[in-house]
């Protein structure tokens, strides 16, 4: 994997956050939205964009446990993606807010496959210095 698509998956995992976070308060409440509806979703975006901003922050400095936070990040966002699927059998649910959670589910899915370099990768570990006799 490469820098680059490491790169791009990150930023749609945020954009796919911040989207979460703050579709509601944007585009205003439609039909169907409810107040926990709006609570999900807001949790789940914050709950992404905080381990996203360490792996960030503990990549640049090469401390703490990027791995760890991608991990976290990654599991948030599909916990997000599959709360989005039973719009499709909702019949209550409008044709806008279908659309809007397939494109949440294909943007988690290909931010997923882009940071899975990441989360794989083997970490560095330092040899432990040798004895002294």
């Amino acid at each position: 994997m490469s820098d680059r698509s490491l790169t791009i998956g990150v930023i749609l995992l945020v954009v796919v956050s911040l989207c979460d976070a703050l579709y509601p308060p944007l585009f205003g409440v439609g039909e169907g939205v409810t107040a926990d509806v709006i609570v999900i979703g807001l949790a789940l975006g914050v709950l992404t964009l905080i381990p996203l901003g360490l792996w960030a922050a503990w990549t640049r400095r090469q401390t703490g446990r990027p791995r760890a936070a991608m991990w976290v990040a990654v599991a948030v966002r599909v916990l997000s993606a599959l709360s989005a699927i039973p719009a499709f059998f909702l019949s209550e649910v409008p044709t806008g807010a279908k659309i809007a959670a397939g494109f949440v589910i294909v943007l988690t899915i290909a931010g997923v496959l882009m940071v899975r370099g990441e989360l794989v990768r083997a970490t560095t570990r330092t040899e432990p210095r040798a004895r002294q006799r």
